[in-house]
């Protein structure tokens, strides 16, 4: 998904989208942990609810995709 079209930069730096987990079903809800959960645009956001719809056939349901902050990996 991230491959084929990764999200825009936020004020000249990369946005991650380290991973989602479904979170409830009715209605399927999702989060997705990223760096900057704020600066994901709405375009992205419908990209990534139609490339979900395609992927699992969640076909007239209403999808919700929710963002929160990851944490970062710490270097040693």
């Amino acid at each position: 998904l991230v491959s084929r079209q990764p999200p825009p930069h936020h004020r000249g730096r990369e946005v991650k989208l380290r991973y989602a987990t479904q979170v409830s079903v009715a209605p399927p809800t999702f989060l997705v942990f990223s760096n900057f959960p704020g600066a994901v645009p709405a375009h992205y956001i419908r990209y990534i609810e139609n490339s979900f719809r395609d992927r699992w056939g969640f076909f007239g349901t209403p999808i919700r995709i929710r963002f929160k902050q990851s944490r970062e990996k710490r270097r040693a």
